[in-house]
């Protein structure tokens, strides 16, 4: 019993680095994607003008364009699927709980 709680908490301490490390590098990816880190020269020889521009103009033209809409999108399904998922094994889990302690008290 000992080895096993041992394995799950290596592999839940294993899980939570891999997912904090991820969403470290989605959180990098998508600003540079939005060019947060990019200098405005850059930007301006990407977009052909050498003008100045609004920002909030060039993010409305991204956003028509649904760049980020798509990728927004499928991450919010995702997550509601883990999230619905992680509900149903809770409930589970407290369920059979309950029965064993209600199976102890009764006995």
């Amino acid at each position: 019993m000992e080895e096993f709680l041992k394995k799950c908490g290596l592999l839940l301490v294993l899980l939570s680095v891999i997912t904090a490390t991820c969403i470290h590098l989605v959180g990098d990816g998508l600003k540079r994607m939005k060019g947060y880190s990019y200098s405005y020269d850059d930007i301006a020889h990407v977009a052909g003008k050498a003008e100045p521009f609004r920002i909030e103009e060039k993010e409305r033209q991204l956003e028509s364009i649904h760049t980020f809409n798509i990728w927004s999108g499928s991450a919010q399904l995702i997550t509601s699927i883990v999230e619905e998922l992680t509900y149903v094994v809770t409930d589970g889990m407290i369920q059979k709980i309950r029965d064993i302690f209600t199976t102890w008290v009764y006995k």
